[in-house]
Order: structure tokens, then sequence, then C-alpha cells
């Protein structure tokens, strides 16, 4: 397969898995009664400790207004703990509270258990070159996407 081929089957494929994962991502928030953008802010705070509002907003590329709406929906859903730095009052240190941290723990323990199911339609020997493949793909991705120009609608 020349790498025209191979660039536009893996970018149909990876369309597809990406599809895939959001389509789980908004089931899962509406099963818990979060919004999508809480789902993702609580993904992306994983386990860390002691963030703030600037933190969290670089990770998920949004305003720190925006930020600070979707903390206060999953505080008030007692998902997190927004508290203040004591040496720096302006600065909202945020933890994941009990509840938080047991969601994230079982969605890592659930994302096993499907992988393990997926896993089981794979081959054994095919494994380990899949895990090779998906790393190297990870890597070169990160790299290329941020020098990438996205296209605009006008």
């Amino acid at each position: 397969m020349n790498n025209n081929k191979t660039a536009r089957a893996l970018a149909r494929l990876t369309f597809h898995l990406v599809t895939s994962i959001q389509e789980k991502q908004t089931r899962l928030a509406n099963k818990l009664g979060l919004t999508e953008a809480e789902l993702r802010c609580l993904l992306s705070l994983g386990t860390d400790k002691g963030l703030s509002n600037t933190n969290v907003g670089i990770r998920m590329h949004l305003s720190r207004s925006r930020v600070t709406r979707i903390l206060e929906g999953l505080e008030a859903k007692g998902y997190l703990i927004r508290g203040f730095n004591r040496k720096d009052g302006r600065f909202l240190s945020l933890t994941l509270s009990r509840k938080g941290r047991i969601f994230i723990l079982k969605l890592k323990k659930q994302s096993i258990v499907i992988v393990s199911r997926i896993l089981n339609e794979i081959k054994s020997s095919q494994r380990k070159l899949l895990i090779l493949t998906m790393e190297n793909l990870n890597s070169a991705s990160k790299s290329k996407i941020r020098k990438t120009k996205i296209p605009t609608t006008s």
C-alpha cells in the first residue's frame, strides 16, 4: 500500500475510533448526569491534586470563564473540591472529592475490561506489534498535530 492509501486508511480508521470514543463519553456523561464538558474535565484532572483553573483551561483548551462554569458544576455535583491556596488567596486549588476519585478509579478499571475484551478479538501474536505501532503513532501524531494548520469553515 502506498503512503497516500495508507494515510487515507489510517485517517478513516482514526476518525471512526475517535467517533466511537466520543459517543461512549456522551452516553457515560448522560448516564451520570454530567455535561460532556464536565466529563472531559474530570478525565483531564485524573488523580492530579492541587491544579488551578488555569491548568485545567490549558489542558482542555478552554477560557478561564468556561472552565470556572464547568468546575462549579462538578463541585455542585460532588465530584470536585475547590479550595483557596493559603499562600495566595487568588489561587484556587482543585482536588477530586472522594466521589470523584472513586469515579476515576472505576472508569480506569472499566477501560481495562473493555480493552481486554477488544484484545480477545486480536491474535496474541499480533498484540505486541499493535502496542508498538500505537506507541509510534501516538508519538508521531503529537509532534505533527501541533504543527498542523487546522482548516476553517470560512
